[in-house]
């Protein structure tokens, strides 16, 4: 490991999940969830470090097993339902500060739900991040079905009333003018630097974007989705 503990990679499994039970630690493709997103992160080319952030004794000992590093329990007061993702972060660069000594200035998240990433889709959305000098970088994907301004929703209180997300949504307005030009954020990797997680916040006001073909990527989030994840990691041999 370098001493130079510049890039941290911080991969979140909290315990509670309540769509699948145990989802971070699933089998997918006959290794738990986990695995894929370890084995990206220790097989990037750019971050010098990676640890598991988790509140599961069961989730870190298979960490463990697949070869991640899980220095500590992450506290309940930031697993639970509503927690926000600023506050394991801060929570992990502070530990890492205090028990390490390291000081990293660049933080990637590597959630466990898009397990057909790669070390090389990491390292393409930090190498953006450093050559951009951006706050931070999202990845996404171009998703033709996802148009914000096709959307409604139920007016709050009403039976069954909806609205336009937006005030000028779609009115029957020709496709060329509503455009194409929106992006669907996909967990393949989030990062910022470390001054944004200091100051309570993720993203900062200068965020760019990494986009990847949807084809390749999916977030699980229901057992359809997990399915969905088998047959990507198949297609494209991860598994």
């Amino acid at each position: 490991m370098k001493k130079d503990i510049r890039v941290l990679a911080i991969i979140p499994a909290r315990g509670g999940s309540k769509s699948i039970p145990k989802k971070n630690i699933h089998d997918v493709c006959g290794m738990p969830l986990i695995h894929y997103s370890i084995k990206a992160a220790n097989e990037s080319a750019l971050i010098d470090a990676v640890i598991v952030s988790t509140d599961s004794p069961e989730i870190a000992e298979i960490a463990k097993l697949c070869d991640g590093e899980v220095p500590f329990l992450r506290p309940a007061e930031f697993a639970q339902d509503d927690s926000r993702d600023v506050e394991y972060l801060r929570h992990a660069v502070e530990w890492v500060r205090k028990e390490r000594g390291w000081h990293p200035e660049i933080i990637v998240m590597v959630p466990p739900t898009s397990p057909s990433r790669t070390a090389a889709d990491l390292d393409r959305a930090i190498q953006h991040l450093i050559d951009s000098n951006a706050d931070s970088v999202r990845t996404v994907v171009h998703n033709p079905h996802f148009n914000p301004y096709k959307m409604w929703r139920k007016i709050s209180g009403s039976e069954d009333r909806i609205e336009p997300i937006f005030e000028n949504g779609y009115n029957g307005l020709p496709r060329q003018e509503i455009g194409d030009n929106y992006y669907q954020p996909v967990a393949i990797a989030y990062v910022m630097k470390v001054e944004n997680i200091d100051k309570g916040e993720l993203w900062g006001e200068d965020i760019r974007m990494v986009p990847f073909p949807l084809e390749r990527f999916t977030d699980i989030d229901t057992y359809d989705d997990l399915h969905h994840a088998e047959q990507v990691l198949k297609i494209y041999s991860q598994a």
